[in-house]
């Protein structure tokens, strides 16, 4: 499943057979979006990521868990979504703790390291 406005992807396997969802910062964009939106898309990946453990758990011995990669080549302030990326961690904690086997941030440009102290406290 691919949405390029919401810029996830949801597609393979880790090495560990982990689902892998694959976020592109660089195609997300402030402008339009309705948080209501995002956290129902938020909520939708999320059970569907279950989904794919679950069955796969029911034919053999695989993680009950998913790899989180954000893919932050061409990042910019303009793709920094403070409200959204605060959402995603409160309904991972909140509402589905223990699914976020390893999260990974490729890319990150020297601008990065403005926000990541910010998020980090989160």
């Amino acid at each position: 499943m691919g949405v390029t406005r919401l810029a996830v992807l949801v597609d393979g396997r880790d090495k560990v057979g982990r689902p892998v969802v694959f976020v592109t910062a660089r195609n997300h964009s402030l402008i339009g979006r309705d948080m209501d939106d995002m956290t129902q898309y938020m909520v939708h990946v999320l059970v569907r990521v279950h989904m794919c453990t679950v069955r796969q758990r029911g034919q053999e011995s695989m993680p009950d868990n998913m790899c989180l990669v954000f893919e932050l080549k061409g990042f910019g302030l303009t793709c920094m979504d403070y409200p959204a990326l605060r959402k995603l961690f409160t309904l991972m904690t909140d509402h589905y703790p223990e699914r976020l086997g390893v999260c990974l941030i490729l890319n990150a440009p020297f601008i990065f390291t403005g926000c990541w102290p910010i998020i980090r406290s989160w």
